[in-house]
């Protein structure tokens, strides 16, 4: 008996040793756990390019559906305007208006197509009755910055841009950035509750704006509607986005190239 008590008394004392440090060190564990991670950007500005940021901003709730980061180099020599006008074809291809588009094509019908100038880039649009396809391309690489559809009595998809920014890179400074006092000219129509102005307010405080306001910036906006043509306005704009396209303007000869490309430009 006295044998089987010692034997008793040594297990515990074992298991009281291995068990107290696991003891003492669960609550650190659990600590290391739960401390939120240091947000890191995932862009990286260039004085010497173009930077891009895209905000995608709900009309309904005034919430960012989405944040993009791009970079294209000062433009140089601007592209042909068929180069142009097929990386905007492509950009909706996957579309309902882009499979009408290509129908027409293929059928060779005729297109209510136009290519115009929109601040340093290119707007492209097309029209086929119900559907109505727009995107917005750098006029030297051809990249898109920007495209979607629209349907009368229906609903469009936005293809560009593709890759959000990770939430986790994003914060909420305290400070804010003025809006542009070119916002205050948008477009509106009396049905609207939310200009432009008010919409900026959704993106003020965030970093990926503060470090493009680091430089001379323009912005670029306007109401992306991909339904058009309900009976009710208000069920209509309940779908729609605002759209920031905000930019550094490394060179002021980006914008003389796009003056000597305009002859060239098809409406």
């Amino acid at each position: 008996m006295r044998n089987l008590f010692s034997v008793a008394i040594m297990l515990w004392f074992v298991f009281a040793v291995l068990y107290t440090p696991m003891m003492a060190s669960s609550p650190l564990m659990v600590l290391a756990e739960t401390v939120p991670p240091i947000s890191t950007p995932s862009w990286t500005m260039d004085s010497k390019q173009t930077n891009i940021g895209v905000f995608a901003v709900d009309y309904a709730s005034a919430q960012v559906k989405g944040v993009y980061f791009l970079q294209e180099a000062p433009c140089g020599e601007p592209l042909s305007v068929q180069t142009i006008i097929t990386n905007a074809r492509t950009a909706i291809s996957t579309t309902l208006t882009g499979q009408w588009l290509d129908v027409t094509v293929q059928a060779g019908g005729a297109l209510a197509e136009s290519l115009e100038p929109a601040d340093e880039f290119l707007a492209w649009s097309v029209h086929l009755g119900d559907f109505t396809g727009s995107a917005l391309l750098h006029p030297c690489t051809g990249n898109v910055i920007f495209a979607g559809e629209s349907i009368w009595a229906g609903h469009g998809v936005r293809t560009y841009p593709r890759q959000p920014l990770p939430a986790e890179s994003l914060q909420t400074l305290p400070t804010a950035i003025t809006p542009p006092q070119s916002l205050a000219t948008v477009a509106h129509t009396d049905f609207m509750t939310m200009t432009a102005e008010a919409a900026w307010a959704g993106i003020a405080n965030l970093n990926l704006l503060h470090d493009l306001a680091q430089q001379s910036f323009k912005t670029l906006a306007f109401l992306y509607r991909p339904a058009i043509g309900y009976v009710d306005p208000a069920q209509e704009l309940m779908q729609a986005e605002w759209i920031f396209i905000v930019y550094t303007n490394p060179s002021p000869r980006t914008q003389n190239n796009i003056e000597q490309y305009l002859p060239l430009i098809r409406h």
